[in-house]
């Protein structure tokens, strides 16, 4: 991978999450938000610049969608 490709890698696991949700990668200036499957916002998180821990216990078991957003774009 180029070294720009290596900037942008973002990991999150485990899947499934029980507890916590971890990402990994080079995550300065980004931003984690968690959606139900009703689109309703339930995470909205700032992330530290390397592996990230979110608490996700608070929330029912289910399916949610994770975006991540930079200042620059979204991924």
């Amino acid at each position: 991978k180029s070294e720009i490709e290596n900037q942008n890698t973002v990991t999150l696991f485990p899947n499934p999450v029980h507890n916590t949700l971890f990402i990994s990668g080079n995550n300065a200036n980004r931003l984690v938000k968690i959606y139900d499957l009703l689109g309703a916002l339930k995470i909205d998180q700032p992330l530290g610049e390397n592996e990230n821990k979110i608490d996700v216990s608070v929330l029912p078991k289910g399916i949610y969608m994770v975006r991540i957003i930079d200042f620059n774009k979204t991924m």
